[in-house]
């Protein structure tokens, strides 16, 4: 009796766990603008690397997803340009 609470109260603390972190979000937001003219660059697909995480800026180039991942690379992409990666680390 006791090694079957036992197993179910471990059961439940797990599945817990489990569900709390996958709450864990992180967000990404920013402006996309042209480094030159610094006008803003609409529409350009702004994602991270080797995720289904990202989005498209919007007409006045900003973006803002959310991602279970603290860090990757970030890439800007827009036709005409060249594109743009960096390494972002969330705390």
């Amino acid at each position: 009796m006791v090694g079957m609470v036992i197993k179910r109260l471990f059961s439940i603390i797990t599945f817990c766990i489990f569900f709390l972190s996958s709450w864990a979000q992180y967000r990404v937001r920013g402006v996309v603008a042209d480094s030159i003219t610094n006008e803003p660059i609409p529409f350009a697909s702004v994602y991270i690397k080797d995720s289904g995480d990202g989005v498209q800026t919007d007409a006045e180039g900003r973006f803002s997803f959310h991602t279970q991942l603290n860090k990757g690379i970030l890439a800007v992409s827009y036709i005409g340009f060249k594109g743009y990666e960096k390494k972002i680390n969330m705390p």
